[in-house]
């Protein structure tokens, strides 16, 4: 008799310990949805952004492009000159928006001003440091270099 009580009140404890891991499961499961949920929200935001900024630069690309090309066009049409002193004058306006164009993208896309401007050197030092994310003597640190 005293056996088979103490089967049960292990089957009741087993029951027990059973539904508290599947209540866990299901709030780890509920949690790991709404973060799901979370990124994929950041994610389609992040697209749209980056498709807004897109369109917008094509939009003002064209509209840089005709003013441009308008602005040319006007200066050559009513500008006194003959018609070799307008192409020198072409090709002088040419090459100096060639190496503006040229100073502009070394500037930009330099390896460097991407560091600094994403904070990526500073994680790089704290990695190799191996010391944690946030931490003001990290920032000074980083600042040095």
């Amino acid at each position: 008799m005293r056996r088979h009580k103490r089967n049960k009140t292990r089957s009741v404890l087993w029951f027990l310990l059973l539904r508290m891991v599947r209540r866990q499961q299901r709030s780890a499961m509920h949690i790991a949805r709404i973060k799901t949920a979370t990124y994929y929200v950041r994610g389609v935001q992040a697209v749209r952004r980056g498709l807004m900024g897109y369109l917008g630069l094509c939009v003002l690309r064209y509209l840089l492009g005709f003013g441009f090309l308008l602005l040319h066009v006007g200066l050559l049409l009513y500008l006194p000159w003959t018609l070799k002193e307008k192409g020198l004058f072409l090709i002088v306006l040419s090459a100096i928006y060639m190496l503006i164009a040229g100073v502009a993208f070394s500037v930009l896309l330099a390896q460097r001003t991407w560091m600094k401007t994403t904070a990526a050197d500073q994680m790089v030092i704290r990695a190799v440091q191996n010391r944690p994310m946030r931490k003001k003597e990290d920032d000074d640190h980083a600042k040095k270099y």
